[in-house]
């Protein structure tokens, strides 16, 4: 007698929070202010802003497309001279505001503006300061400095959260320093300058700005997808 025995074993993997499993554009959509994703929508012209509101970036004077830059995937590079991508009157950076930025740094400059809003009096701003590899926010006070620091040549994700007194900034997976940088609101953004120049030699990967003040849980959700989709 011959028995024909079918066996169908299904493995089921767990999805860890903030791994693949997790989709940046769909968590907690209504707060997602843009998302611009090296591997989707960029090309040596403009950088298409992934979330409903399309809030496109414009280059200017020809920064480079590094194909790739980072494990398998693409950045925008600027070369602290002159290039800069920018749009002006919207977003709106109306506090709270979290962020979240992949970049490498090629060289360093005092003041050299890695994000920044783009309204000259009140500015909201992530930007290199005194001191190799120092760097800092402000939305009207100055923070103290990353700690632990970002070095420079190194791909790496900082957040930094515009809240008023309760404004932090974090570098990977590290404890958040929390902070009052003030209680500025502007609109516009750029990468890598800022209206008076202030150029800055750096790679960027990807950026999510959320209209929100996300918690340690819900940063550690977009830090670790960050952290698993460049194998950081």
């Amino acid at each position: 007698m011959l028995f024909n025995i079918k066996a169908t074993i299904e493995i089921k993997k767990k999805k860890k929070p903030g791994g693949f499993g997790f989709n940046p554009l769909n968590y907690d959509a209504g707060n997602l202010l843009a998302l611009y994703n090296g591997d989707v929508g960029l090309d040596e012209f403009a950088w298409l802003d992934q979330s409903v509101n399309g809030y496109d970036l414009t280059f200017f004077n020809n920064p480079v497309v590094v194909s790739p830059a980072i494990n398998g995937h693409d950045a925008i590079q600027f070369d602290g001279i002159n290039q800069y991508a920018g749009r002006a009157l919207t977003p709106a950076f109306t506090q709270p505001i979290t962020c979240y930025v992949v970049f490498n740094e090629l060289n360093y400059g005092i003041n050299a503006r890695i994000v920044t809003s783009n309204v000259g009096a009140f500015i909201l701003t992530f930007f290199q300061t005194a001191g190799i590899p120092n760097k800092c926010i402000y939305a009207g006070n100055l923070s103290g400095t990353l700690n632990p620091a970002h070095n420079i040549f190194n791909y790496g994700i900082v957040t930094f959260q515009f809240n008023g007194a309760n404004s932090d900034f974090r570098n990977n997976n590290n404890a958040a320093t929390v902070e009052n940088v003030g209680l500025d609101n502007s609109t516009g953004l750029i990468l890598a300058a800022d209206l008076v120049g202030n150029y800055c030699n750096v790679e960027i990967a990807y950026l999510i700005i959320r209209s929100a003040a996300d918690n340690t849980a819900t940063q550690n959700l977009f830090i670790n997808y960050l952290k698993n989709r460049f194998a950081l």
